[in-house]
């Protein structure tokens, strides 16, 4: 797959653009400080540590503390994290089908019952 195809689908699976692009960037160049990183994607240092935060709570980025590089998950582990979000959004929606069915149904048959 080439670079933005793989984007595409980070910035899918939920992904702001800033993320998969140091994900990607990341991915690629190995381990690296926040200077390197902001320096190389043409951001601000603020702007790249949110997005490093943020990824490093999904467990997509690593933080190695001193000296405090960041690095990539292995595509495979972000793949698998993007799937088990995804499996826990199906299985919500499954163990609320029936209740907003019979909502919706009641709600459809107000409206055909309204002479407006």
């Amino acid at each position: 797959m080439s670079y933005e195809r793989i984007f595409s689908l980070l910035t899918q699976f939920g992904l702001s653009q800033r993320e998969a692009q140091i994900y990607l960037y990341l991915a690629r160049e190995g381990p690296q400080q926040i200077r390197s990183i902001s320096q190389a994607l043409k951001s601000s240092d603020s702007q790249v540590y949110r997005s490093l935060k943020n990824l490093s709570e999904k467990q997509i980025v690593f933080v190695q503390k001193y000296p405090p590089n960041f690095s990539a998950a292995p595509f495979e582990e972000v793949l698998e994290y993007f799937r088990k979000g995804s499996l826990e959004d199906a299985k919500g929606i499954e163990e609320k089908k029936s209740k907003v069915l019979l909502i919706w149904r009641s709600m459809i048959s107000n409206f055909e019952n309204d002479p407006r």
